[in-house]
């Protein structure tokens, strides 16, 4: 009871109100993202390219962002596309060292990850058909990511005018309409 002598609703209203957080929304996108790119990592390590596993880092990150309870509205189209579009540049740069490594052991040069990482980002920043090549393959990943995106976000949309799925017309009985016509 509060000081006039009612009973406040307030508190029960939070209680079953599920608590949103923006870090945990975020973190829960990051791994959901991470998780959703290892198989665009796999099949790239085939020579593949699948287009749709660029959608399935999105559609992790999303379901990451959910079950993290991260807030909903535009921070959450904001966050997940930031998210995704990041991971799917980390997961091409991850792809090209692991392809590097593995063309360097081929060619009996046994180099340490590390030393790997550092050749390839010398390659990167000073090789224009290099450039130009990894350039082209994120920039695949990124387009099919935000294709894949914008048709999980449009699944999401709902009309703001929508009263549990009714609408105008749906509440216009069939009295009403025929009196409109005459």
């Amino acid at each position: 009871m509060n000081d006039d002598g009612q009973t406040s609703t307030y508190n029960s209203l939070n209680d079953k109100e599920e608590k949103r957080s923006l870090v945990l929304g975020l973190l829960g996108a990051i791994v959901g993202g991470l998780i959703g790119s290892i198989p665009w990592m796999i099949a790239y390590n085939f020579n593949w390219v699948l287009s749709i596993l660029g959608a399935a880092i999105g559609f992790c990150a999303m379901k990451g962002y959910e079950l993290g309870k991260g807030p909903e509205g535009v921070v959450k189209k904001v966050s997940i596309i930031t998210i995704s579009l990041i991971i799917v540049v980390f997961a091409q740069y991850v792809v090209g060292v692991l392809y590097a490594y593995q063309a360097m052991q081929g060619m009996r040069f046994s180099p340490t990850i590390l030393d790997t990482v550092e050749i390839f980002n010398e390659l990167l920043f000073s090789e224009p058909e290099f450039q130009r090549a990894m350039l082209a393959d994120t920039g695949i990943g990124i387009f099919f990511a935000l294709l894949g995106l914008s048709g999980l976000f449009k699944g999401k949309t709902t009309d703001p005018f929508d009263n549990d799925g009714a609408t105008d017309t749906d509440e216009i009985t069939d009295d009403e309409q025929s009196d409109s016509l005459n």
